[in-house]
């Protein structure tokens, strides 16, 4: 009976030293795949950001990844912006936001909406260069080539108009807040709200000109 008990208690301690091994095996998984997601975060878009293409469709949130995707793109493009010559912003904000707009289109049924609205304040921005043009300057350049591959031209406002043009800009930026803060309902407020919070920051550009 003694030769038993061993055995037996021997057989319990190898099933409890099992069942440890098998418990830290699954922890290391998980960690794994928590580090090949943070690892594919790092993919880069026109800005060398990432391009949020491989972001799993969930529910809508502040700190989620689809909204971080189109926040980070706005404010790569404030940034974009602050770097040209004032009667060139405007420009560059509409080329910024039809980009935005484009790619938050492709974030899934929640954001369509957000897009919608993004795309039309590029359009009111649209008009605002077009009502007070520079037929004669020319085309600035962007300042980042190498990265921001496409709609890379910007046109002037008139600089005499440029406080016109500029007052113009901010009201078609405020309309897009209040539509974006209006649609900020149910599961996708705080979404919405953060995605508000942003567009509303490049006001900056204008009232600094």
């Amino acid at each position: 009976m003694s030769l038993f008990k061993t055995v037996r208690s021997v057989m319990s301690r190898g099933f409890v030293l099992l069942l440890l091994a098998f418990v830290v095996a699954a922890s290391a998984g998980v960690k794994h795949a928590a580090a090949q997601t943070s690892s594919s975060s790092s993919r880069s878009d026109d800005y060398g950001h990432y391009d949020g293409s491989d972001i799993v469709k969930i529910l809508p949130g502040p700190d989620s990844g689809a909204t971080q995707a189109i926040v980070r793109r706005i404010e790569d493009g404030n940034r974009h912006c602050s770097e040209l010559d004032p009667v060139y912003r405007i420009d560059c904000l509409r080329a910024s936001y039809a980009w935005v707009a484009e790619e938050a289109a492709k974030l899934g049924p929640e954001y369509a909406e957000a897009a919608v609205i993004l795309g039309e304040l590029s359009s009111d921005l649209d008009r605002v260069v077009t009502e007070n043009l520079d037929t004669e300057a020319p085309r600035a350049r962007s300042p980042r080539p190498a990265i921001r591959k496409k709609d890379t031209q910007y046109r002037a406002v008139k600089r005499e108009n440029l406080a016109k043009a500029n007052a113009e800009a901010v009201q078609a930026i405020d309309k897009a807040v209040k539509a974006l803060q209006r649609s900020a309902t149910g599961r996708r407020a705080a979404a919405y709200q953060r995605i508000a919070e942003a567009v509303d920051s490049s006001k900056v550009l204008l009232r600094s000109a």
